[in-house]
Order: C-alpha cells, then structure tokens, then sequence
C-alpha cells in the first residue's frame, strides 16, 4: 500500500504490480471458472487451508485496486498489475515456500 500512496502523493501516471497467479485462480475444484476473466480472484477461505503465501498475494492485489477505486476520479492513476504463474531467476534470499524456485 506504501506503493500505491506514494504514486498517488507525488501523482504517478502508472504503476505496473507484479502479483500472482495466487491472486486470481486458486478456488475449490468445484467452483473454477471455464473461462477466466478480470473479474475473477481467488477464494480466500478456501486460501485459508491451502497456502499463507496465496492468501497474501489476493489481499494485497484486492488492496491496491481498493485504493485506486476509492480515489477521486481526478486523482487517479493508471494501474495494471501482471499474474505470472511461474518466476524463473535467482531468488534474492532462500526459504521454504518459494514454489518457482521449487520447480526448478
């Protein structure tokens, strides 16, 4: 959120978030969607019993598009975020739960 108010502080035009997959397709099996949409996030009790990390990823992303909702329409800025699924790289510290670096 620190983000999210500073772009609106020193008036960004856009912010590009980098969130998850996490945030937008993990459901219970009987209730995924055949076909994704924007309108589409992930069920966060269900999150509850599966994984912190994907529960994180949901609210902080709702968080942000809270935000820009709730501004003035004169005070908002352009905001997009990315849902990569997989990451490939060298993480920057190591520890149980990153689940790219895991797959690799």
């Amino acid at each position: 959120m620190a983000v999210c108010r500073a772009c609106h502080s020193y008036k960004v035009k856009r912010l590009v978030i980098t969130s998850s997959v996490a945030a937008v397709m993990e459901q219970r099996p009987e209730n995924r969607p055949l076909t994704w949409t924007e309108e589409h996030w992930s069920d966060p009790e269900y999150q509850l019993t599966t994984s912190p990390y994907f529960l994180s990823k949901t609210l902080a992303e709702q968080a942000a598009w809270n935000y820009l909702k709730d501004l003035p329409d004169e005070e908002k800025f352009e905001m997009v975020t990315i849902n990569p699924s997989l990451v490939i790289g060298k993480p920057l510290h190591t520890h149980d739960g990153f689940a790219s670096g895991e797959i690799v």
